[in-house]
């Protein structure tokens, strides 16, 4: 906050800007979240223009949706985020089927790049380890998997299962691996690790083979397994994979994240490479809401990161020139103007509980209002 000189003149021009220097936010985490929407514009009526739908996602800094159901002729925006679509050609009945939304904020955006894709039903990130403080580079893949007797997955050449995990291979090489999404599968409470691991089975000492920590086992309110589930779970067991539902601080009983007509499901997951594991500060599955999505639950996830965002013009200072001069008779015209209704109203919107520059701007624009007609 800018104090004045000692003859109490008010600040100068110089002054004035000095107070309006912009400063590189700190930030210590980085907040995303994934939701299976079902289709962003349904009815006629796009969900983003939906305030309870924007006050469920603005909150992230990475917001990362599935199923939009719209192609790329479909413009979507959300003030202060970049928006980058993922979608499938157009079907034989004109519609729209599959689909990703990304939006990240403006902010982070030189720091994440979107990587050339092979596949349109998922997206790979890669996430600056300099920028975000991060061990090692962050690859992270959006996902979803269609149900596994779709038309859909039995007309692909390859399966999608094995098109990410062959990326996996590769970018573990290189960082760590976080992927999200609707898999369609249950995993029900099958091992994601290699319970009790060790090397001493081999016939020689070999330093190469990666021993599986044994964690936390996996809770999950879904029993059921199916085959998808199984071939997730085998994903996990031969890549050093591992499912955050059901252990993770905020979600350590596998909380339900499908509800249709068949019944209650989970098939929506997180997955973190086990390096990563620890910088992961929370997991949630949220509260089923029938008006916002089909079926399915918003997840949201918190990594521990420590990184600036870039600089962000504050509000301008009012600039106050060398004419307000404190005299001897201005402070009775000074008191008398600020009984006035606008300076009283700035007064009694004076909030404690804003950062330091926004004060600085606040008690600014206080004070020069009744000095501009001293």
């Amino acid at each position: 906050m800018c104090h004045s000189k000692a003859n109490r003149s008010v600040p100068s021009r110089s002054q004035g800007n000095a107070c309006n220097s912009s400063k590189p936010k700190v930030k210590k985490d980085l907040k995303f979240c994934f939701w299976n929407v079902g289709g962003i514009v349904h009815g006629g009526m796009n969900k983003l223009d939906d305030d309870m739908f924007l006050s469920e996602i603005k909150a992230y800094d990475i917001i990362l949706l599935a199923e939009t159901h719209i192609g790329y002729n479909t413009p979507l925006s959300i003030d202060g985020y970049k928006y980058y679509p993922v979608c499938r050609p157009i079907s034989g009945n004109g519609r729209y089927f599959g689909g990703l939304a990304i939006f990240i904020k403006q902010a982070l955006k030189p720091h994440i790049s979107l990587l050339v894709n092979s596949q349109k039903d998922f997206q790979w990130m890669k996430f600056d380890k300099s920028y975000f403080n991060f061990n090692h580079d962050l690859y992270l893949c959006l996902a979803y998997d269609p149900p596994a007797q779709s038309i859909y997955t039995k007309n692909l050449s390859t399966d999608i299962l094995q098109l990410l995990e062959k990326d996996i291979l590769h970018f573990k090489s290189k960082g760590d691996v976080l992927l999200c999404g609707d898999f369609n599968a249950r995993c029900g409470n099958l091992l994601d690790f290699v319970s009790s691991d060790s090397t001493d089975h081999l016939p020689i000492s070999n330093d190469n083979y990666p021993v599986d920590f044994n964690l936390n086992v996996r809770n999950s309110r879904d029993t059921t397994v199916d085959t998808r589930g199984k071939e997730l779970i085998e994903l996990c067991l031969g890549n050093q994979i591992r499912l955050l539902n059901g252990r993770t601080l905020g979600d350590s009983l596998g909380k339900y994240t499908c509800y249709n007509h068949m019944g209650t499901s989970v098939v929506d997951y997180l997955l973190a490479s086990d390096s990563l594991m620890q910088n992961i500060l929370y997991f949630n599955v949220s509260t089923f809401n029938p008006t916002l999505s089909d079926c399915h639950c918003k997840l949201s996830w918190k990594i521990l990161s420590h990184h600036f965002l870039d600089i962000i013009p504050q509000p301008n200072s009012k600039v106050m020139g060398s004419k307000f001069k404190w005299q001897e008779n201005s402070l009775r015209p000074f008191n008398q103007l600020c009984k006035i209704k606008t300076e009283k109203n700035l007064i009694s919107h004076f909030d404690t509980s804003s950062d330091i520059n926004e004060l600085a701007v606040k008690l600014n624009e206080i004070y020069y209002q009744p000095l501009k007609n001293v």
